[in-house]
């Protein structure tokens, strides 16, 4: 069985670090990128289209609710959380 690929997008190190060891822990998932920034979370995103995102809602280069937004109409089967 293929695990679900995830992308987390969260701009405080301690907190993304937090989420990656908990996401480490769940099977059938497997963290293919991480990002501080919105934007290159944003691309990636686009350019590879993982099954799940975590996003955080505020980042300092753009608001996660939009970049969720974006995601939804580009990617339509990506789970947000």
């Amino acid at each position: 069985m293929r695990k679900a690929r995830a992308v987390l997008i969260e701009d405080e190190t301690m907190f993304r670090q937090l989420i990656l060891l908990t996401l480490s822990k769940v099977k059938g998932i497997q963290v293919v990128g991480e990002f501080g920034l919105g934007q290159p979370g944003l691309d990636y995103c686009l350019r590879e289209k993982p099954d799940m995102l975590v996003v955080d809602l505020m980042l300092p280069d753009t608001n996660g609710l939009d970049l969720a937004r974006e995601l939804r109409r580009s990617v339509p089967d990506l789970k947000i959380l």
